[in-house]
Parts: C-alpha cells; sequence; structure tokens
C-alpha cells in the first residue's frame, strides 16, 4: 500500500509521538536522520513444511508494518501498522484521513 502525502505525514507524526527519542539508531547509535517509508509493507505468517496455515479474511494472516531506515549504517526498525493505530485490524484500511 503507497501512502499518500497526507497519510505519510499522519504516520510520520504518530512514529514522532510515540517514539521521541527515534532518531538515535538502535544498531550504530548515531544519531542519523531516520527515512520513513512511504509504503505500508505486509509481513506473512512463518508456516513450517505440512505446517497447517491459518486463515484470515485476506487468505494468510499477517502484519502491516512500516520501515524506517537508519540513513547512516543502513538498519531497519519496523513498526506495527495496526499498533500504531494506523490501519485498521479488521478492513485493513488506513483509520486516519
Amino acid at each position: 500500500m503507497v501512502l499518500t502525502d497526507e497519510q505519510y505525514d499522519i504516520v510520520l507524526s504518530e512514529i514522532s509521538e510515540r517514539h521521541p527519542g527515534l532518531m538515535a539508531c538502535a544498531s550504530c547509535g548515531r544519531g542519523a536522520i531516520k527515512t520513513v517509508g512511504s509504503i505500508v509493507y505486509e509481513l506473512p505468517e512463518f508456516h513450517p513444511p505440512g505446517g497447517v496455515l491459518n486463515i484470515n479474511i485476506s487468505g494468510v494472516r499477517s502484519m502491516p508494518i512500516i520501515p524506517i531506515t537508519c540513513d547512516d549504517c543502513g538498519s531497519v526498525e519496523l513498526f506495527n501498522a495496526i499498533a500504531l493505530g494506523l490501519i485498521d485490524e479488521i478492513t485493513g484500511n488506513f483509520k486516519k484521513p
């Protein structure tokens, strides 16, 4: 899901509000500017070979994630868009205008 400019601004605001110390990279410790992705990715549930597949409304259980990348070392942190209150867990739609 590619975010509109308005949705991207909401994502930036929500992450900044909930994680004010995010600017310092957890991996390299530098205060590098982080790049927030403008795409919400889908992280599918892992199923071992021969395992039982748990199905939800979209066919596969997954988590919508927003990546944030350290501009210095390239480390990537993933944020759950449902936990941030941005994506509706049932419909999968962006919740805020």
